[in-house]
Order: structure tokens, then sequence, then C-alpha cells
């Protein structure tokens, strides 16, 4: 019974993969039109947010309220110090978030990295770009006790050959650069990973999130928290309240961080099909849907 249920759904995806296409293109169709995102969901939300100033604090109770993961991307180098670059945005100084801190603020969410000290990686050189991440993920995973596995690009800057540092030189599965796409597309590169939007412009996309019917989509909103203390239209605490209201609780949505994301598309994306059966080499299981029925491929099991 178990070998027929394969063969029938081997049979499925086959179907659905369109032929004389290059594997990008391929993957990227065979994933959105057979897979589901953990527990049957077909949407998912990603909040990210660079820095660590002392606002992460407001900026999670009100994440925390609704529900909603994120993911805060820190510079270790950064850490207890004051953010005197802040004097020209804000009428009131602020400051990073404390070593002894990080374990308790974001004991809900991931710490992702953001280089040591915030260089524009485009600009410096190889040597130097290995060093500010790996030493970054060292000294944070030492203050958190989280694996550190996600990365944003300071000042957004990146290009393939920064990527491809990452990739290979370091223990970073993903990184997040900008400006926004404006879509709920799946990453092409989950190493020049590009949002949806800055969180100022997300209000714009939120009634077409909820009501698409379009299956797996995944809107992911990037910023910084001290922006809410401008207090600007689309940028300030308020607004921030509503739209986390706006998105919470929504049975189909997938509330996760970019790590997580990550891991669960790699893990698709490493099927292994042969003789009839599909193997999930993963450590997480995959699901995926089969006419109305959702299945669940368990992860490899030696």
């Amino acid at each position: 019974m178990k070998l027929y249920l394969t063969a029938i759904i081997l049979f499925f995806l086959i179907a659905h993969i369109p032929k004389n296409c290059n594997s990008q293109i391929r993957d990227s169709i065979y994933i959105n039109h057979n897979f589901l995102f953990p527990d049957g969901k077909t949407k998912a939300l990603i909040m990210s947010f660079d820095d660590g100033l002392q606002q992460d604090k407001q900026l999670i109770a009100i994440m925390d309220k609704y529900g909603i993961k994120g993911t805060f991307n820190l510079n270790s180098g950064m850490l207890d110090s004051t953010a005197y670059w802040l004097d020209d945005y804000l009428e009131t100084q602020s400051s990073y978030i404390g070593k002894d801190e990080i374990t308790t603020i974001y004991r809900n969410h991931e710490i992702a990295s953001h280089s040591v000290s915030h260089p524009n990686l485009t600009q410096i050189e190889s040597i130097e770009i290995i060093k500010e991440v790996n030493d970054d993920i060292d000294s944070l995973e030492e203050f958190s006790g989280q694996k550190i596995i996600s990365f944003a690009y300071p000042f957004l800057s990146a290009n393939s050959e920064v990527a491809s540092l990452l990739e290979n030189k370091t223990p970073i599965t993903n990184a997040r650069t900008g400006p926004g796409t404006g879509s709920f597309s799946l990453p092409d590169s989950l190493f020049l990973w590009y949002p949806t939007c800055h969180h100022s412009e997300a209000h714009k996309y939120v009634s077409a999130f909820k009501t698409s019917t379009d299956s797996l989509q995944l809107f992911y909103i990037w910023g910084h928290s001290w922006e809410f203390d401008q207090n600007i239209e689309y940028n300030n605490w308020d607004y921030m309240d509503k739209l986390c209201r706006n998105l919470a609780g929504l049975e189909e949505v997938w509330y996760t961080t970019t790590g997580e994301f990550a891991k669960y598309l790699q893990a698709i994306r490493s099927l292994k099909y042969s003789n009839s059966v599909i193997k999930n080499n993963s450590a997480i299981p995959v699901y995926l849907q089969l006419d109305d029925r959702m299945i669940k491929l368990p992860p490899y099991q030696k």
C-alpha cells in the first residue's frame, strides 16, 4: 500500500514538471504547484528587523501579543553601546541591546547575524567579509545560546561575489538583501533574498495577501525598530500594532522566521525521486497536496 501511494505521488509530481526548462524555473514551478508549507499552510509571513536597538523590546512586545515571529539581525560589535548615529534621525538618544539581555529579549524569535561592525560588504576584502560574518556568528551564539544561520546585509549591499562567500565560507544558510520586490513570490536565491517590502509599505499589501488564492505565497517584511520612534505616517508604533493585528491569526498562514523558512525550502529542493519512491533526505517533514488531500512526507530515518 505504501509503495502504491508513493507511486501515485511521484506520478502527480512528475506530470506537473514542465519540459525543457532550466532547473531554477523548474524548481520554482514545481514547488509552487505541488508543495505546501508545514501543516498544510499555503501562505507564510516573515518579519525581519536590523541593528538590535533597544526599540526591539517594544516591537517584540507587539509581535508577541499577536503571535508573530521575527528574525532580528544583530551586530555583536555594537552591543552595549550608544547609537550616536541615530541622533540625526531621532529626538532622543538610543542605544543597542546589551549582551546580557539577548537571551531574554529574543527568546521567542530568531537571532541572526548582521556582521560585527556593519560595514558595506561590497567594499571590503574577502578575508574581511568572512571574518565580519563568522566572528559575529561566534559572538551571537555565545551570548544567546541560539544557532545562528541567517544573515542580513548591512546597508542592503550585496552582490554575487559576497553571496558566494557567505554560502561557501560561513555557516549561513540564507541572507536578506533589498529593496523589496512588491510580490509574494518565493526567493530565487536564498543568499540574495529580496523581501516583499519595508514595513512602512506593508499596509499596501495586506489585503492582497489575505485574499489571494494562489498557493505558496511569502509576505516578507523588513525594517528597523528604531524607525517607529520617528512617529511619522506609516512609521510609528500605532501603525505597527495595527499591521500586526491585521496579519495575526490567519489559519492559512505559517508564521515563521528566515531560518525556519530557508530550512523548509531546502528540504523541498533536496527530495530525491527514484524507482517510484520519494525520499525526504532532510531532518524535517515536507508537506504536499495531492488532489484535495494533504500528504506529509516524514524526515529520513536511518
